[in-house]
């Protein structure tokens, strides 16, 4: 019996201590990621999200709200990489960085309360744990970023073809759990070696659909074309949400976190030593390519639709308003990200600007009545 006794508060004493020091690097973690201007950013745009958005029992209100939890974890998360850290040791960091948006939208909520910020929060959460278990499989940061949007995007889409709050959340709930098993299965490179990691990831960015979201994107948007335009023309407005998350979802992290830290020592090295301006990822002109690829690839269904249709290509959410809309986003995101360049701030500052004007126009559509 005093063997057992002795044993089990042995390990309750571990498990206190265990926790003491998470909770002491969570501290520290939070000190650190203060001097993050994107946390700040993060924070400021849940928060103003919480307040816009309405807190009536809605089914586009949930829809919404998804949208922003999740762009407002992407933005706090960051180029987060701690893949090869401890399990305990990188939970505690993600817990952190997902504690921005979180405290926003309870500091939001405060005023207004309602689905919304509990949709929020329950979306960042999520968002957060996808780009967590997508990190441990090895993924790069916008890989891991982009299957977290893209997860969150597919989630908010479910929500807008329910009738009312709950079936709502259930529809984004089950679309999210199916759809985070599958890219979890296709997710994750490791480049064991970060000189290979700077030039592989360079190579597969040049090769159109050199990646299983890019290839999924391409997949998606196309059978998009095909039943929004000519099968259930009334629901033509269904393509170009498809194409925008798309963009958001790849083009955005590819533009702004690209590989992170990954074998950036390497890519300094290279771009030192290359002539002219190569186009690695973390410099400006790989971002603007990635920028320019990814909206014509998902564009380009579009414009096959118009010249198709003709004249009824111009009417209300047809095929040219597609392409004006993503050529409109991809504009904005270049200039964005050059604006960010010529400030020499980071890519998690970039990838936080753009969410939180993405975000912002969540909410002038929301007081709108876009979309709805």
């Amino acid at each position: 019996m005093i063997p057992a006794a002795r044993e089990s508060a042995a390990s309750a004493k571990g498990l206190l201590e265990s926790a003491r020091r998470s909770v002491a690097l969570l501290l520290i973690v939070v000190r650190s990621d203060a001097r993050r201007p994107a946390s700040w950013i993060a924070l400021v745009a849940a928060a103003a999200a919480a307040v816009t958005l309405p807190g009536i029992a809605d089914a586009m209100v949930v829809a919404r709200a998804i949208v922003c939890g999740g762009l407002a974890a992407a933005a706090a998360v960051g180029s987060l990489a701690v893949a090869d850290a401890a399990l305990g040791t990188a939970a505690v960091w993600w817990v952190a960085r997902c504690a921005w948006p979180v405290v926003g939208v309870v500091a939001g909520a405060v005023a207004v309360g309602g689905v919304a910020a509990v949709t929020m929060i329950a979306a960042a959460l999520l968002t957060t744990l996808a780009h967590a278990v997508a990190t441990r499989r090895g993924a790069a940061p916008a890989e891991a970023t982009g299957v977290a949007i893209a997860l969150a995007a597919t989630a908010a889409g479910a929500a807008t073809w329910a009738a009312d709050a709950g079936i709502a959340a259930a529809s984004a709930g089950a679309s999210w759990l199916v759809l985070a098993i599958v890219a979890m299965a296709v997710s994750g490179v490791r480049y064991p070696d970060p000189l290979a990691s700077a030039v592989s990831l360079t190579v597969r960015d040049r090769a159109v659909g050199g990646s299983t979201l890019t290839r999924l994107a391409m997949a998606t948007t196309l059978a998009a074309m095909v039943i929004c335009y000519f099968l259930v023309a009334e629901r033509a407005a269904w393509y170009a949400a498809v194409a925008v998350g798309w963009f958001i979802a790849l083009a955005v992290p590819a533009a702004t976190i690209g590989p992170g830290a990954a074998g950036a020592a390497n890519r300094g090295l290279l771009l030192r030593s290359a002539a002219g301006a190569p186009r690695l990822p973390g410099t400006l002109p790989h971002a603007l390519g990635a920028i320019a690829t990814h909206a014509a690839i998902l564009g380009w269904p579009a414009g096959v639709a118009a010249v198709v249709r003709g004249p009824a290509a111009a009417e209300p959410w047809g095929p040219l308003v597609a392409v004006l809309m993503l050529a409109t986003l991809a504009a904005a995101t270049a200039v964005s990200v050059w604006m960010v360049s010529k400030c020499r701030a980071t890519g998690d500052t970039s990838l936080a600007l753009i969410a939180a004007w993405l975000i912002a126009v969540v909410m002038i559509l929301s007081r709108a009545g876009g979309f709805s």
